[in-house]
């Protein structure tokens, strides 16, 4: 049975919930005591950010609950406004990539309409200077026939063979980085994998993943004191503290 003090990398909904079943405080006991509706103390606990209420009421409500089971009515809302600051600023990435996405084509666009009038007008000026060049050549003077008295030396062959040219080429291979990420603490990582469809994974202690890449990686870390990283097997340095949100481009 988890304590108190097993609690500290929970954020504010699961820090009330582990307690209070520590203390087998049912939840209909909470409501009853708080007058804090049983579908707001669910909403706590599962840390619905979409469905709770306004901030100032939210803060009045952490510290009724854990007033109510006898916990750190501060400890929980420092909790509450860490975990909204993680989930706002999540929203604010989110809303970066739809924008870049809805720029995307029109830049694309525009850039093959460039490349096409590029295209038309080389192939113009291409045309007009062979017209030219050959508008300007005079007609060459037929050469002497040889007379038929005259031997007409034959041409000499060569039977000496040139070497075959080697048209082989060696394309250096594709260039690969392996991630393989560890965590030490509860967290969770948005990962962005050559510029494809960015996946999103809530981690616990112990958990392992590994990826692979042919550009690079773009990484956010919830918690930057829980996780270890290894590119191509060299350790990755993480700058930040627990709980600490970053933002790292590898390599």
């Amino acid at each position: 049975m988890a304590t108190e003090t097993d609690n500290t990398s929970l954020s504010f909904g699961r820090y009330l919930q582990a307690i209070r079943i520590e203390k087998g405080i049912s939840l209909e006991a909470v409501s009853k005591e708080t007058r804090i509706r049983m579908e707001t103390l669910v909403q706590i606990e599962d840390e619905d950010h979409d469905k709770l209420p306004q901030q100032v009421y939210v803060m009045g409500f952490l510290r009724a609950y854990a007033k109510a089971i006898k916990a750190d009515g501060d400890e929980a809302v420092e909790r509450y406004l860490s975990r909204l600051n993680v989930a706002r600023k999540i929203a604010a990435s989110e809303a970066d990539l739809d924008r870049s996405k809805k720029n995307f084509w029109p830049r694309l666009i525009l850039s093959l309409v460039t490349l096409l009038a590029l295209i038309m007008v080389t192939l113009f000026i291409v045309s007009f200077i062979r017209d030219r060049s050959a508008s300007n050549q005079q007609p060459t003077p037929v050469a002497d026939q040889p007379s038929l008295e005259q031997p007409v030396a034959e041409p000499v062959q060569d039977n000496t063979t040139l070497p075959e040219a080697d048209f082989r080429t060696n394309a250096p291979p594709a260039v690969k980085y392996a991630l393989r990420i560890q965590t030490t603490e509860e967290t969770w990582m948005k990962v962005t994998a050559d510029s494809q469809e960015p996946m999103e994974y809530n981690l616990t202690p112990g958990d392992k993943i590994e990826l692979e890449a042919s550009t690079g990686y773009n990484l956010t870390i919830g918690n930057a004191g829980g996780v270890e990283l290894f590119l191509n097997g060299e350790p990755v340095e993480v700058a930040g503290a627990s709980g600490q949100v970053v933002n790292l481009q590898l390599p």
